[in-house]
C-alpha cells in the first residue's frame, strides 16, 4: 500500500494508506463478464483445435499383413512402411485426417487416424526422418498381453 496525504475540509494535512490501482477489485458486473469471455474463449478454441485423444502411448499390431503407414493422415500420403504381422507400433494420438476404406481385417472405414511415434522399438524419426507417421484406425489393434 502506498501512502499518501491531503488536506482535509478543516486544512489540517490528513494521513492515509491508498491500495495501488492493480490490487483494486473488479465490480461484480465486470467480473462476471470477463469470467464469461473466458469461458467463450476456451470453448471456442476447444472447438478449432484438431482433436489428438489418447491418455497415454499405446502399443498396437497390425490386424493383417501389409498394414499401411504413410507420412501424413491421409490415403494420398507417401506410404513410409507396410507393417508384416509381427511388427509392433507405439501409438501416442488418434487424429482425424482423410478418409479411408479397408478389408483388413473386415470391410470398414472412416476418417480417424493413429499417429505413431516408433515401429518395432525404434523411433520414426530415426528411421524416416519425420516426427511422426500415421496409419488408419481400422487396420491396428492392442497388442496383446504377454
Amino acid at each position: 500500500m502506498a501512502l499518501g496525504s491531503r488536506a482535509g475540509d478543516n486544512g489540517r494535512v490528513m494521513r492515509y494508506h491508498a491500495a495501488p490501482p492493480h490490487t483494486a477489485p473488479l465490480p461484480p458486473r465486470r467480473r462476471n463478464g470477463l469470467a464469461l469471455w473466458l469461458v467463450a474463449l476456451v470453448a471456442a478454441l476447444a472447438v478449432a483445435a484438431p482433436a489428438a485423444t489418447l491418455a497415454a502411448s499405446q502399443t498396437m499390431v497390425p490386424a493383417c499383413a501389409g498394414v499401411n503407414v504413410r507420412s501424413s493422415a491421409s490415403t494420398s500420403a507417401a506410404i513410409k512402411v507396410r507393417l508384416s504381422t509381427s511388427s509392433t507400433v507405439t501409438v501416442v494420438a488418434k487424429v482425424s485426417g482423410g478418409s479411408w476404406s479397408t478389408t483388413c481385417p473386415t470391410s470398414k472405414s472412416g476418417s480417424s487416424w493413429y499417429r505413431i511415434s516408433a515401429v518395432n522399438g525404434k523411433s520414426v524419426s530415426s528411421l524416416y526422418g519425420v516426427s511422426y507417421v500415421y496409419a488408419a484406425t481400422g487396420v491396428l489393434e492392442a497388442a496383446p498381453t504377454p
